[in-house]
């Protein structure tokens, strides 16, 4: 689903493009833009809270008085992402990502129409 919405934005632009409507033209610019920094977001969100839980569970070992061994047991495992780790996300940047598609559809949509008519 996210490379055909990535297609989507990505040929709304090209088809938009030398058609005399610069304005939608730039608007499916700023909207690939965005759409891409925010799908770009979205793994770096997740694996912070993940690492955020991983540093919180090797500090609490540092304070029980764990060995270094222990320790150094916990940095060679690898970080487990919850459901939790998916939730951190906020729903505003799920929002964001879903009006970006449509726009981004709506844009493809009328360039279409456009080249065709």
């Amino acid at each position: 689903m996210a490379l055909l919405s990535l297609v989507i934005c990505i040929f709304a632009p090209i088809l938009l493009y030398g058609t005399g409507l610069s304005i939608l033209y730039w608007l499916s610019i700023i909207n690939l833009i965005l759409y891409i920094v925010i799908i770009l977001a979205f793994p770096n969100i997740i694996a912070v809270s993940a690492m955020r839980k991983w540093k919180v569970r090797v500090e609490e070992m540092e304070q029980q008085g764990a060995t270094e061994e222990e320790i150094e047991k916990i940095f060679n495992e690898d970080i487990e992402i919850t459901e939790k780790d998916y939730q951190a996300a906020p729903r505003w940047l799920y929002l964001i990502n879903l009006a970006n598609i449509v726009l981004g559809l709506i844009l493809l949509i009328t360039g279409i129409l456009y080249r065709m008519g």
